[in-house]
């Protein structure tokens, strides 16, 4: 019997302000070169959301990603057992203010559903999942969840439910990745 071979584009796409993020070895989670993706949490506020620039997936991808995060508060500790939301928002097209789900710009900055309700714009994006947060200060890593890419082309998105601003001094540790899921056929 062949081996059948499976070519994945890009290894992983990076969400950050990759100009800032210099993580201290301990909580480097981007693997090789990936495909950089400007996207700021700096300040975001409790009850806010904020999206990413637009990304691109590989014309040859992944059947599946994870998703994970290394997030930051520096000036007070989030509540415990509250969370960070995170969602996708896809598009047919590359262009940023294209055919985006939930009025999203494709920009990276604030989301706020309008002309909508931040509520209602969310219920039009896929949700991934929660980081559910502890009480300390500084970074908090952990995967938050998995998805079926639904296009080529989306704006992450990520709501802000833990209690307190976060990365409210800086976002050298700040970072989102999807990792490629590519099975193993042989």
């Amino acid at each position: 019997m062949a081996d059948i071979t499976l070519e994945v584009g890009a290894p992983q796409i990076s969400f950050a302000t990759h100009a800032s993020l210099s993580p201290a070895a301990a909580n480097v989670m981007e693997i090789g070169t990936p495909t950089e993706i400007e996207f700021s949490l700096l300040n975001l506020a409790d009850t806010a959301a904020v999206q990413s620039a637009k990304f691109t997936l590989p014309a040859q991808r992944a059947p599946r990603y994870s998703v994970r995060a290394c997030l930051e508060w520096q000036v007070a500790a989030p509540t415990t057992a509250l969370t960070v939301e995170f969602y996708i928002g896809w598009s047919e097209s590359s262009s940023a203010l294209v055919g985006n789900s939930g009025f999203l710009t494709g920009s990276d900055g604030a989301y706020t559903g309008t002309p909508a309700t931040l509520v209602e714009g969310l219920s039009q994006l896929q949700f991934i999942g929660v980081q559910v947060a502890t009480a300390d200060i500084e970074f908090q890593i952990s995967t938050i969840g998995t998805f079926v890419p639904l296009a080529r082309y989306g704006s992450l998105v990520v709501r802000n439910l833990a209690g307190q601003t976060l990365c409210d001094t800086d976002i050298v540790e700040t970072n989102v990745v999807f990792n490629p899921l590519v099975g193993d056929v042989a």
